[in-house]
């Protein structure tokens, strides 16, 4: 029987895939009254437990197929993130416990920042700011609301999967 190697890149890039695939199905359904606004967990588990360049990589490719499924300017969003898991990378060392509270902590961080700037860089075009400030901060509510349930889960969903396969990734100071 031939074992099988499991690339820790290709575990983060396909589960990054398939939760933009939960996400995209949650947000069609909730659409008309509020949307899922969810970038730090594609960011945060690549740029905690990946070498740099591989997760500019996972999360570079993550960001492109999150932007063929929203109608912005190719680049602008790949280029947030990538920003994001630089300072995401910069304080790796604090989070080596993965306990539950910094993990989420750092996505609820994480995301409010990228929805900030998602408020900024992609404007609607509403014709009321009023209900675009509302949409806007309604949505970063029930994300953050969403969030604290899933934050630590979609960071050790690959861990998982590659301990089962006999790669115990950790957080490395120095890279």
């Amino acid at each position: 029987m031939r074992r099988v190697k499991y690339s820790p890149v290709a575990v983060f890039l396909l589960t990054n895939i398939a939760y933009l695939y939960i996400l995209a199905t949650v947000n069609s359904e909730i659409s008309p009254y509020a949307s899922l606004i969810l970038p730090s967990v594609f960011i945060i588990g690549p740029a905690l437990m990946l070498r740099g360049w591989q997760a500019a990589l996972v999360i570079g490719l993550t960001a492109f197929l999150c932007e063929a499924t929203t109608p912005v300017r190719p680049g602008i969003t790949c280029a947030l993130w990538l920003l994001a898991a630089v300072f995401v990378r910069i304080a790796r060392f604090r989070f080596r416990s993965l306990d539950p509270l910094s993990l989420c902590t750092l996505a609820q961080f994480v995301n409010l920042a990228l929805g900030l700037a998602y408020m900024l860089f992609f404007p609607n075009g509403c014709a009321d700011l009023t209900d675009y400030l509302f949409r806007v901060f309604a949505d970063l509510f029930l994300s953050a609301a969403v969030l604290i349930l899933i934050a630590r889960f979609s960071v050790m969903v690959p861990l998982s999967i590659l301990k089962f396969a006999g790669i115990e990734l950790k957080i490395e100071e120095d890279d």
